[in-house]
């Protein structure tokens, strides 16, 4: 038997399993009616720590800011994307997995050190996120791909060349990344 103390009630009692924390079932209940309040009152009484966890944990894992900001973007009426994306019927059927898996792909983290700024890109605008329609670009190449797909929803250009277009930027950059060029 092992002598525990609850951590709700602070009683000590007697339990077969070490791991055990709570004395009763009540003990438990009034543990995940206040943990969460407990939490906030940290996170306020804690701002500065608060903010460097959370920017460490994007630091470590960026997938997650870039999945999130896909979310926020197809999901959130407020947010300041909406009306290109989710208004227009775009949805995110990405998981963090994907994500991962397409950085490692694409030559995310390369891009990144040779200082290139590599964004997501769909290569059907009109498409969702999903991992077949999503590549990682440098910034400057995505900034024309998206000067011609305005075009091509105005109407002005042709979709089929826009997407020969897409073709060749990548082929660009794949190609210099593989030569170790950094323009």
């Amino acid at each position: 038997m092992h002598k525990v103390i609850c951590e709700t009630c602070n009683k000590e009692f007697e339990t077969n399993h070490s791991t055990k924390k709570f004395c009763s079932k009540e003990c438990i209940r009034i543990q995940r009616k206040t943990y969460p309040e407990k939490i906030k009152a940290w996170r306020k009484s804690h701002p500065e720590e608060n903010r460097a966890i959370r920017k460490l944990e994007k630091l470590k894992h960026p997938e997650y800011r870039i999945l999130s900001n896909i979310y926020q973007r197809c999901n959130n009426p407020k947010a300041d994307a909406f009306s290109h994306y989710g208004a227009r019927g775009i949805k995110c059927l990405l998981t963090s997995a994907d994500v991962r898996f397409l950085m490692k792909e694409y030559g995310y983290f390369e891009m990144k050190e040779i200082g290139l700024k590599p964004q997501i890109h769909r290569l059907n605008p009109n498409g969702d996120y999903e991992i077949s329609n999503c590549v990682f670009l440098p910034i400057k190449i995505h900034k024309s791909i998206e000067k011609l797909t305005k075009q091509v929803l105005s109407g002005r250009r042709g979709e089929t060349k826009l997407f020969r277009k897409i073709i060749n930027f990548y082929k660009q950059i794949t190609s210099s990344l593989k030569n170790g060029d950094s323009q």
